[in-house]
């Protein structure tokens, strides 16, 4: 899972989601890694969470990511089962919107710290 590290909402959400990763599946990193610059040039940093799946060779992006995350982590089934239902351009619409306005709303830290908040097996430098 690919993050912006200077968003706290961001960060938050990847300590969310570590924290209930309890087979440790997903490893998360943020845009400004050397793991992206290495292996995934084209990605730009940005607004969106991206999900990199290495096994099936599949990047999602924006709220698809997100519900992938979820489902990775055994997130409630009904819940994702409703958010499906949701055409992905509308859950995307309202992806922008939030990552438009998340710095006004929820601040920006001059430093990523899911370093310091994730265990270093889940992190990718």
């Amino acid at each position: 899972m690919v993050i912006d590290g200077h968003c706290i909402m961001c960060n938050s959400l990847a300590i969310w989601i570590s924290k209930r990763d309890k087979e440790n599946i997903l490893m998360i990193t943020n845009f400004d890694s050397n793991y992206v610059k290495e292996n995934y040039q084209k990605i730009k940093s940005g607004k969106n969470v991206i999900l990199i799946n290495e096994i099936e060779q599949n990047i999602y992006g924006k709220s698809t990511a997100i519900i992938q995350c979820l489902k990775i982590i055994g997130y409630r089934k009904e819940i994702l089962y409703l958010m499906s239902l949701i055409p992905n351009v509308i859950r995307d619409l309202v992806y922008d919107l939030i990552a438009k306005y998340r710095y006004k709303i929820f601040g920006k830290k001059e430093s990523c710290e899911i370093n310091s908040k994730i265990p270093e097996t889940k992190i990718l430098n």
